[in-house]
């Protein structure tokens, strides 16, 4: 019990700080898609009409490249402070695992919500005006279904936060070099994420080979995400397990 405080209590305080950053950025995405959407239209007749030329993608997708950027670098600026900070204050190492893995999990989470309602909410603000956004495209045919949406783009994001957090951990337990070995398991494991969802942020592979996926269940590519999720966590506790805190 005294263990499961110590990592709920890491969580909220990890959650809390992630949480200041996260609001300022959030609020620059917006705003930049308010721009952007806004641009997309033109005037006539004191109403707005959309401009084929300037098609444009709902919240969900506009933000997911760069929520997918920004959890990345939260994953590679985690563990520098944060490590020696709570070992050096008698929390385990376990609870420190298990405590930024909840934080970072309902960050993703946060995200997801805060963008997939903000795309449901514009839906019907700009559709007042006969404007309509592009269909998601990373994952066809759910752009009705916000439930799943939601989930998809929370578990997405969540999977890049650990990549860039293997490349933190490479780094911090050794040298240089080897930390650069970490960063291409990184980027391998991008392309695979990019093969999974066929039409992913970081798709290195060539239509016809990524086709393989794309006639297949969304389940399927459910499967492959919570698959290399568990890999990355269990190499990453493997390798923090028993890491020298550097102070």
């Amino acid at each position: 019990m005294k263990s499961r405080s110590k990592t709920l209590r890491v969580c909220k305080d990890i959650y809390e700080t992630y949480l200041k950053y996260t609001i300022w950025f959030i609020v620059a995405i917006i705003i930049m898609h308010l721009v952007m959407s806004v641009l997309s239209f033109r005037g006539q007749s004191g109403a707005f009409v959309f401009k084929d030329e300037f098609d444009q993608f709902n919240l969900y997708m506009t933000s997911f490249s760069a929520s997918s950027v920004f959890m990345i670098i939260v994953g590679i600026v985690t563990g520098f402070i944060q490590m020696p900070f709570y070992m050096t204050n008698g929390v385990t190492r376990r609870d420190y695992f298990l405590g930024n893995v909840m934080a970072t999990l309902g960050l993703a989470f946060t995200l997801a919500f805060v963008f997939s309602a903000g795309s449901e909410l514009e839906k019907i603000i700009f559709g007042h005006y006969g404007y309509s956004f592009k269909e998601e495209i990373l994952i066809p045919g759910l752009s009705n279904n916000w439930l799943l949406l939601f989930v998809l783009y929370a578990i997405n994001i969540f999977s890049y936060s650990l990549m860039g957090w293997l490349i933190n951990v490479g780094f911090y337990r050794y040298n240089a070099i080897i930390g650069i070995g970490f960063i291409i398991v990184a980027i391998a494991s991008l392309g695979l994420h990019g093969l999974i969802w066929v039409n992913g942020w970081f798709s290195v592979f060539e239509d016809d080979f990524s086709s393989i996926f794309s006639t297949n269940s969304i389940y399927l590519s459910v499967i492959g995400t919570v698959g290399l999720i568990a890999v990355l966590l269990g190499i990453i506790r493997g390798l923090t397990k028993k890491v020298a805190i550097k102070i």
